[in-house]
């Protein structure tokens, strides 16, 4: 098996990933000032606010919104935030302990994971292509996209799901070339933690599932894969469960 360009040494692989590194700086450079600069939508209202509770009180909450109508989604956020899973504002706590409460600290989760999308999706492209020209251009192309431009802006955990997401699906593409289970496990252990990011996590991980399935091996292996790696999955998401129960 020849060795992948993701791996490779020498002139030419420092090239790509000089041209790499330039993507994501670029991709950075255009998109900071806007993290710092524009005002808060989309959610942010709420979205921004609980990644500084956890910082002071390990809770995620909104306390000067002590909503009582039981009919709306935010019903007792001052207390709890359970709109979303929680994921995004346990990554948000480590920003606020060093950078002053706002709308820029808040973003900065999801500005530092839409830029690991982009590397992601270089990683996936020559891991399953084996062609480095075409995941540095795959990751251009992402780069650019409206897809990743508006939740690297954002205090939301969109884009956090979204790494989860390339990440599970770039270790279930290791496991599937290796047959290492721990590649296996890592990709349940990532789609968990796409799925404590945000409910859409649900759509890689019915690809991710069918993909455990459709490895080449007898029916037993297939499904003693499959719940493998929902057990993995699993594990991460009840991580919310002492949240919930409190």
């Amino acid at each position: 098996m020849t060795t992948p360009p993701l791996i490779q040494q020498g002139p030419a692989a420092a090239s790509r990933r000089l041209f790499l590194v330039m993507i994501v700086l670029g991709f950075l450079v255009v998109r900071l000032p806007m993290v710092l600069r524009i005002p808060g939508g989309q959610d942010e209202c709420w979205y921004a606010v609980p990644g500084e509770t956890v910082a002071r009180e390990g809770i995620p909450r909104i306390p000067y919104f002590p909503a009582r109508n039981p009919e709306t989604f935010f019903y007792r956020v001052d207390e709890a935030l359970f709109t979303l899973p929680p994921a995004l504002h346990y990554l948000q706590a480590p920003f606020f302990l060093v950078f002053q409460p706002g709308y820029a600290t808040a973003r900065l989760p999801a500005l530092i994971s839409a830029a690991l999308s982009i590397v992601l999706v270089y990683a996936l492209a020559v891991r399953l292509l084996n062609d480095a020209t075409a995941g540095l251009w795959a990751a251009g192309l992402n780069s650019l996209s409206r897809v990743l431009y508006f939740p690297a802006l954002l205090a939301r955990p969109d884009a956090l799901c979204a790494a989860c997401g390339l990440a599970a699906l770039w270790t279930m593409a290791v496991f599937s070339q290796t047959g290492r289970m721990r590649w296996l496990i890592g990709s349940g252990l990532l789609t968990g933690l796409g799925a404590l990011s945000h409910p859409f996590a649900i759509v890689f991980g019915i690809q991710l599932g069918l993909w455990s399935l459709w490895i080449p091996g007898s029916a037993v292996q297939r499904l003693k894969r499959c719940a493998l790696w929902a057990l993995a999955a699993g594990a991460v998401l009840v991580l919310w469960l002492p949240l919930i129960a409190a």
